[in-house]
């Protein structure tokens, strides 16, 4: 499924990477995101694009919250985005990922971007190539076009309706 985003929803992603690296920055903390600083900026960017087109396509309200440290997950219920300004990308998952949490793949080159589709985290990293390369963090596993589930937006809808009704019922 094909995402266009306009320039307004262009320019928020922009503000809300600005905003996590200025928080980042003036709390002290360190920014996972391996590289130069310029291509943390670049990464956080291509995130902040995926997340929007996801929310958009969901027919979601977005934020604005950039989640570099994982403390959340991306969108309600679990999901997560991975971007990739490479239209032949693949999915990428690490050790830290929640295991239960589905990981949805978003390529392109902004303004339009194509959602790829999704897979279960746990079930990604068992059918994934697995890289080591030194000084990382964890794991990198790496999962295939042709291994995600096609994305079904109605499917994605049901699924975060079913969420919603077990949240509530908890509630009560």
């Amino acid at each position: 499924m094909k995402i266009t985003l306009t320039e307004l929803e262009i320019r928020f992603a922009l503000n809300c990477v600005y905003e996590t690296q200025k928080n980042v920055r003036d709390k002290g903390l360190v920014d996972p995101t391996n590289g130069t600083y310029q291509q943390k900026w670049g990464h956080q960017t291509m995130g902040a694009f995926g997340e929007i087109a996801l929310h958009k396509a969901l027919g979601l309200y977005y934020d604005g919250n950039v989640n570099t440290f994982k403390k959340f997950s991306d969108l309600p219920f679990k999901i997560q985005v991975r971007t990739t300004n490479y239209n032949d990308g693949f999915l990428t998952l690490y050790d830290t990922d929640q295991k239960d949490h589905y990981f949805f793949l978003i390529t392109g080159e902004i303004p339009t971007l194509t959602i790829r589709g999704s897979i279960l985290c746990k079930n990604g990293i068992s059918i994934a190539k697995v890289k080591e390369p030194p000084e990382v963090r964890s794991k990198i596993y790496t999962v295939q076009q042709n291994q995600l589930e096609p994305f079904k937006l109605k499917e994605v809808q049901i699924y975060m309706a079913e969420q919603l009704i077990k949240r509530l019922k908890n509630e009560n």
